[in-house]
């Protein structure tokens, strides 16, 4: 009677250790800083945040659409990782748009633009951010 009772409270503590170890981080969101202008995504690029409260590895891209077209404006040179520690934004940058996406945001006086953060973390966790803004062209 005693190994089985060993046999279930070990049972018992094996399973509340895998689910802690199984809880994913959480990603509480991606913004696109503001006061950002057109002009200053064509020279210096984008910056952004991302919020978390425990590691995560993600690759950002910014699109957006011009005359029915969606664009690739800018994308991530590297997996960017975030440990997520306290819960604080942490500002990332996405290098400047080039080619045609560069060309045809210089002709517009804003645009919209969309920036679309493709998250990992342990366990499995697979999480898709999207945020929105709208960019003036600026001076």
């Amino acid at each position: 009677m005693r190994s089985l009772l060993a046999l279930v409270v070990a049972g018992v503590a094996l399973l509340g250790a895998s689910t802690v170890h199984a809880q994913a981080p959480t990603v509480l969101s991606a913004d696109i800083d503001a006061g950002q202008t057109i002009n200053q995504l064509l020279v210096s690029g984008l910056n952004y945040t991302v919020t978390s409260n425990g590691p995560v590895e993600f690759t950002a891209r910014l699109t957006t659409k011009v005359d029915g077209r969606t664009l690739l404006v800018s994308k991530s040179l590297r997996t960017e990782s975030n440990a997520g520690q306290t819960g604080e934004p942490v500002r990332y940058s996405l290098v400047s748009a080039t080619g045609n996406a560069a060309k045809a945001l210089r002709k517009l006086k804003r645009a919209r633009v969309t920036l679309t953060v493709d998250v990992k973390g342990a366990d499995g966790f697979q999480k898709v951010l999207t945020t929105s803004a709208t960019l003036p062209r600026g001076l």
